[in-house]
C-alpha cells in the first residue's frame, strides 16, 4: 500500500466521519513503526490497513468493526497493551473494541483451540479474522512450503468452522461472512493447486 493509498484510506474515513478508526490508525501507525511483514520489504502496517480499508471497500462502516480491524496485531506485535490503548491512547472501552483486540491477540492464549473459541464469541471479532484471513492468504508467497501447509490446515481446521458458525449466528454480518467464505476458499484452492496438493 503506497503513501497515496494511505492517505486515500484515511480520507475516506474522515469522508466517512468514522473518526474512532482514525484514532486507531494513528495507534497503530505508532505501534507498527519501523516493522516489516515477512518478506522484510512490506512495512507492517501495510496489513492491518488492507484488512480494514477491504472491509471499508465491502461496505462496513462499522466503527468497532474497522478499529478492531485496524489493531488486530498491536498487543502481539508491539509493545503496547491493552491497559495502554485505554489509559495513554484513550481508546474508548464502552464499545467492547477493547476486549475484541484482546480476542484477536495469539499471545492471550495457551491454545489455537483456546484462541478461536474466544474469537467465535465475538462476531466484531470473527468478521475482523476473517478478513485477516483473506488478506494472510493472498500473500502467503512469502511462507516456506512448510509454513504454506500449515497455515492451510489451520485454516482447514479452525477457520471453517468459524465460518459456519458465523453463518448461523452473526446474521448482521451475513452478506461479509458469504464473501469471505467464498474468497477464503477459492484462495485456498488456488494455493494447493499452485503447490500441487491434493485438494
Amino acid at each position: 500500500m503506497s503513501k497515496a493509498s494511505f492517505e486515500l484510506f484515511r480520507g475516506q474515513l474522515l469522508g466517512a466521519k468514522l473518526y474512532l478508526p482514525l484514532q486507531a490508525l494513528a495507534v497503530a501507525e505508532e505501534a507498527h513503526e519501523g516493522v516489516f511483514r515477512k518478506d522484510g520489504v512490506t512495512p507492517y502496517i501495510e496489513h492491518p490497513m488492507k484488512v480494514a480499508s477491504l472491509l471499508f471497500d465491502l461496505g462496513c462502516r462499522d466503527e468497532t468493526v474497522l478499529s478492531a480491524a485496524i489493531l488486530h496485531d498491536v498487543i502481539e506485535d508491539s509493545k503496547i497493551t491493552i491497559i495502554d490503548l485505554d489509559n495513554k491512547y484513550g481508546l474508548p472501552t464502552g464499545n467492547g473494541l477493547l476486549g475484541d483486540v484482546s480476542r484477536l491477540s495469539k499471545n492471550n492464549y495457551d491454545t489455537t483451540e483456546e484462541y478461536y473459541a474466544e474469537i467465535q464469541k465475538s462476531p466484531v471479532a470473527t468478521i475482523v479474522k476473517l478478513a485477516d484471513r483473506c488478506h494472510n492468504l493472498s500473500t502467503l508467497y512469502n511462507f516456506t512450503d512448510e509454513k504454506k501447509i500449515k497455515y492451510l490446515q489451520e485454516t482447514e481446521t479452525y477457520v471453517y468452522p468459524l465460518i459456519k458458525y458465523a453463518q448461523h449466528h452473526y446474521y448482521e454480518y451475513s452478506s461479509l461472512v458469504r464473501i469471505f467464505d467464498l474468497w477464503i476458499e477459492s484462495l485456498v484452492s488456488n494455493i494447493k493447486s499452485c503447490m500441487k496438493l491434493d485438494k
